[in-house]
């Protein structure tokens, strides 16, 4: 864990420096829409670079600026999102995948559901590792629908599920599919690729609610080649409502092979074994 832990530290400093490839498509695409009239519909989709990213550099991060975007309709004036920072760090031994914001608030007189989805392809494999945390604070007024939804996914195809933005909420619904229990992406430039980890569910009982989520394991189907992770946040906020803190974390690693452990632990037995049927053929040789 202490190793872990120092990776990590050593690549959020990488990233923050922006340490990247500019061969890589980090996007985050902003939905979020009134759930009392889903025909007030909103759909951003930003590039590293590109218009809505604060910077406009491609340097692996992308700071997003809505107001930079296209025209607010009036049903979502009082919606914000502060300091929404979203990085890439990818290395030869690790590849660290981030997005955070200070704060996100509802100021308008509707419940706004937010689907907000960051993705990046053309990570360095091989990985057959993957750890992912998430943490959040909701505020203000909270109801029977306040809560959040985490998925995290892992594509060794190395596609993205995202290649336009969505016109209406038609077109979210089909996009998101119908899993049971999973969401089920399916985009106009493919799938998301495999659901490494989730956190559903989640419902806040009151203002200043927290939650926090930890994950590690294997990947049941690795990444030998070039690889997509895609993260989606997915939360519903009452009038007057918000969620603070926001952050989700996703690297991916390679660690060594089961297999391989296990044979030179097989290895170390039977050494161990023939030093002690030496040993004792020549006590009995004595």
């Amino acid at each position: 864990m202490k190793t872990f832990m120092k990776s990590l530290a050593t690549a959020a400093a990488a990233a923050a420096l922006g340490m990247t490839t500019s061969a890589h498509a980090l996007k985050m695409s902003v939905i979020h829409y009134d759930v009392n009239n889903t025909a007030n519909f909103q759909n951003w989709l930003v590039s590293d670079g590109g218009a809505g990213d604060g910077d406009h550099l491609v340097n692996g991060s992308i700071t997003l600026d809505l107001a930079a975007l296209h025209p607010i309709p009036s049903w979502e004036i009082g919606w914000s999102i502060t300091s929404s920072v979203n990085t890439i760090f990818d290395s030869a031994t690790s590849t660290l995948f981030t997005s955070n914001s200070i704060s996100v608030q509802n100021g308008s007189n509707s419940k706004m559901r937010v689907f907000d989805i960051v993705m990046d392809d053309n990570n360095t494999g091989p990985r057959n590792y993957v750890a992912s945390t998430a943490s959040g604070t909701f505020t203000g007024k909270v109801g029977s629908q306040t809560g959040t939804n985490l998925y995290y996914y892992n594509d060794p195809a190395n596609g993205l599920p995202m290649a336009t933005e969505l016109a209406n909420y038609a077109a979210f619904t089909s996009f998101i599919g119908a899993g049971a229990g999973n969401l089920n992406l399916t985009g106009a430039s493919g799938s998301a690729g495999n659901i490494v980890a989730e956190y559903t569910g989640y419902l806040a009982p009151a203002s200043l609610s927290s939650y926090s989520y930890n994950s590690a394991h294997g990947l049941a189907v690795p990444d030998t080649g070039p690889f997509a992770n895609t993260m989606i946040f997915d939360f519903t906020l009452e009038p007057g409502g918000g969620l603070s803190t926001r952050s989700m974390l996703m690297q991916t690693t390679h660690v060594p092979e089961p297999m391989t452990v296990s044979l030179l632990g097989a290895g170390l037995v039977g050494l161990v074994a023939a030093r002690r049927r030496k040993a004792k053929q020549e006590q009995a040789e004595a």
